[in-house]
């Protein structure tokens, strides 16, 4: 286990990247070990009926959401900008006219777009754990299914603080960006489904006594949907569809125990794997951040400048590699109240992204700087901040220069190495004067990220557990 910290926690330091992204996927709650496991995992353990066939189901509804909003727009938007500042006379961080937004003679557009994005989830986490001690003495099953709505929110505001665009459809940014077909600007979009399920089988004993150990076999089952690459910000339902296979070791320790109460230490390290899949995704140039949002042309007439951006949603094979997850809590339980605190550890590596098939023929980038000149070439060097005819001007092309399959940047697309720390709570109430013992609950967590995942986030969840 210790080597595999350590080879993950490399992987991690050498692919981080504060470069913007094109895709943000938070983390899936069915493979999250705090949601699935509050309260659950003591039950789990002290709950079980030797040499019997007997089952429990956890019913847990679930509200989540991001916590620091900034970090997401900086995460999305171009040179860790929280905003977006659209200027004709190139001292922005987009060149208007790369979005068609030029204004009358004599003036010069100038807007300034701030957004604050959210991502939500909402729905119930159902768990069936099966105690098969009937079947062999030990054995174990449990499945996690999981349907949600994902809910993203970009809180858009615009801001003119120059002329408006001269050209038809494009007066504002906003209409600038939703006019290229692809990657619409929404306020809020929603997606709904079942996330992954989580399917764990495994065998349990006691080494010595009052310290319980399992090790178990770990199953993703592929049923969310993957992303379509249709919004800019698309909310995201489990892992994109990823089906994948892991291992892990858990257990606890009874710490102190009387007739009265208990104090004990629970613990779960789980490692998987998520299998490669094709997906829509779009795509960066080698042109730094937000270069798809450039516009090409072709060199049989370079003065003619059209949207590079649907040219770059492309069909690529996704693989989200490995993820980890340390878990471990402490849970106090006094006649018919349980009360339970932890933390919990998740890395994941960066994706890895291929493209085949990549050919642009004699497309490049439009030269802005050469067409205002009436010498029109290419631009190969332009990046999404230039415009013509300023300090931050286009270079143009001696000679037109066409793009080619070493023109994407790939790494644009992935989801960048992430690592999180979270703390948890929870406390329940069992009921016993029933034939099937139950416990109701309440839990809650805040979630620390790295600034490069912008995965900050906190959640709190109603808990019912009937053990049969």
């Amino acid at each position: 286990m210790k080597k595999i910290i350590y080879l993950l926690t490399t992987a991690l330091l050498i692919t981080q990247s504060f470069a913007s992204r094109t895709l943000l996927i938070p983390r899936s709650v069915s493979t999250d070990a705090t949601t699935e496991l509050s309260l659950n995992f003591y039950q789990d353990l002290h709950k079980r009926h030797e040499h019997a066939l007997s089952w429990s189901i956890t019913a847990a509804p679930f509200y989540q959401a991001s916590a620091q909003s900034e970090k997401i727009a900086q995460y999305l938007l171009p040179f860790n900008s929280a905003y977006l500042e659209v200027r004709e006379d190139g001292l922005g961080n987009v060149g208007s006219p790369w979005l068609y937004l030029v204004a009358q003679e004599g003036k010069h557009f100038d807007s300034l777009v701030c957004m604050t994005p959210k991502f939500e989830k909402w729905g119930a986490l159902f768990r069936l754990n099966f105690n098969l001690d009937g079947i062999a003495k030990g054995l174990w099953l449990n499945a996690t299914i999981t349907p949600l709505q994902a809910i993203n929110k970009l809180n858009l505001c615009e801001m003119q603080r120059g002329a408006q665009g001269a050209i038809s459809g494009y007066q504002s940014v906003m209409q600038a960006l939703n006019n290229y077909g692809t990657q619409f600007w929404c306020t809020k979009t929603k997606k709904g489904g079942l996330d992954d399920i989580q399917v764990k089988i495994g065998y349990t004993h006691k080494p010595i006594k009052h310290f319980t150990v399992q090790e178990y076999i770990v199953g993703i089952l592929p049923t969310s949907p993957r992303e379509k690459a249709y919004y800019f910000f698309e909310p995201m339902v489990g892992s994109g569809g990823h089906g994948g296979i892991g291992f892990g070791l858990s257990g606890g320790a009874d710490i102190r125990n009387n007739t009265t109460s208990r104090w004990s230490w629970l613990y779960d390290a789980k490692y998987w794997y998520l299998f490669k899949r094709n997906q829509p995704r779009a795509f960066d140039l080698i042109n730094g951040d937000w270069s798809r949002y450039l516009l090409g042309a072709f060199q049989e007439v370079p003065e003619l400048g059209f949207p590079l951006l649907p040219l770059l949603v492309r069909c690529a094979s996704v693989c989200p590699g490995s993820q980890l997850s340390l878990w471990q809590a402490l849970h106090y339980a006094h006649e018919h109240w349980h009360a339970e605190f932890g933390t919990c550890f998740w890395l994941r590596t960066q994706e890895t992204i291929g493209l085949s098939n990549v050919y642009f023929g004699t497309l490049g980038i439009y030269d802005i700087l050469g067409m205002r000149l009436g010498i029109a070439t290419s631009a190969s060097t332009a990046t999404i901040d230039q415009t013509s005819g300023s300090r931050n001007s286009v270079q143009s092309d001696t000679i037109f220069k066409t793009l080619n399959d070493g023109s994407i940047n790939c790494c644009s697309a992935a989801q960048p190495a992430a690592y999180t720390f979270k703390l948890f709570g929870a406390l329940g109430y069992e009921l016993t004067d029933h034939q099937f013992p139950a416990i109701v609950g309440l839990g809650g967590f805040y979630e620390f990220s790295n600034d490069a995942a912008a995965l900050n986030q906190w959640g709190i969840s109603l808990r019912g557990i009937v053990n049969f």
